[in-house]
């Protein structure tokens, strides 16, 4: 990952090598995701800019982000910054169903590019066109803090409140997948990539996810908002200690946002 230097708007490069089979098909998976939402105006999905390939190198070019959820978070420690009034209710009040709207054109994304498999029938319900983000935590959801005038240098038209609370932008699309319809429900939990923190409960109990995967993860991401709203951006950390402490006595305590309950086996007596 690098930063673009010199005058103008700032970049940022992201890069694979080409002798890596892995990571190459971790950016053939970046690069197809994104060109899905190449066409799509969607203020709150990361723009593909350019992607080129340099000296064994391959690169997607985005605009520079200021950081992501847990760097602002880490900005404003202290519960009264911002000013919680009522511009900055409106605000948070237009941001979160914009970033739901993006994740909604992630889970419904029919365009030029959707593809059937080789083993298809031609069925129109073989096109994979349902997609899951499959990644979505705090540091995927970039924090553009810059001015309205500087968001323009990409194309990025912010609202009235942008230029002073900043904007909120889906990326991490390297775990991202299209299913068709018949498919999208029947995702394997075998192998599956996912957080430990923020995946949802069906990876532990069942052997199927799907969309509802990515509904999960953004509701944890907004319960932690909420705790920044109320208490600030250090409180955010506390309860992430209060999580892992509810695990215990468990051999590994984990942070995650649900608890197993064992439930206990009674056998009736005859």
């Amino acid at each position: 990952m690098k930063k673009s230097n010199g005058p103008g708007p700032s970049y940022w490069l992201f890069h694979k090598a080409a002798n890596n089979v892995d990571l190459l098909g971790c950016f053939d998976g970046w690069k197809d995701s994104l060109k899905r939402f190449a066409d799509k105006q969607n203020l709150h999905l990361i723009k593909l800019l350019a992607t080129f390939y340099y000296q064994g190198h391959y690169y997607l070019v985005f605009p520079w982000a200021d950081g992501n959820i847990f760097d602002y978070w880490t900005s404003f420690p202290d519960p009264n910054k911002p000013e919680r009034d009522w511009r900055f209710v409106k605000w948070m009040s237009q941001q979160w169903p914009a970033v739901a709207e993006g994740l909604r054109a992630i889970h419904n994304a029919p365009n030029h590019s959707s593809i059937l498999p080789e083993s298809s029938t031609h069925d129109p319900r073989d096109l994979q066109v349902h997609g899951r983000h499959g990644d979505l935590e705090p540091s995927n959801i970039l924090w553009f803090k810059s001015t309205d005038s500087q968001l323009e240098d990409y194309n990025i038209q912010g609202t009235e409140d942008t230029q002073d609370f900043g904007l909120f932008v889906i990326s991490g699309f390297g775990l991202m997948e299209f299913h068709s319809t018949q498919t999208v429900d029947q995702v394997s939990t075998t192998g599956l990539p996912r957080s430990p923190t923020y995946r949802p409960p069906e990876c532990d109990v069942s052997e199927t996810i799907s969309q509802s995967f990515d509904i999960w993860t953004l509701g944890c991401v907004l319960l932690e908002f909420a705790v920044f709203y109320t208490d600030g951006g250090d409180e955010v950390d506390e309860f992430s200690k209060r999580r892992t402490a509810e695990e215990r006595p468990a051999p590994i305590p984990e942070d995650k946002f649900f608890k197993t309950i064992e439930k206990a086996t009674y056998q009736r007596r005859s």
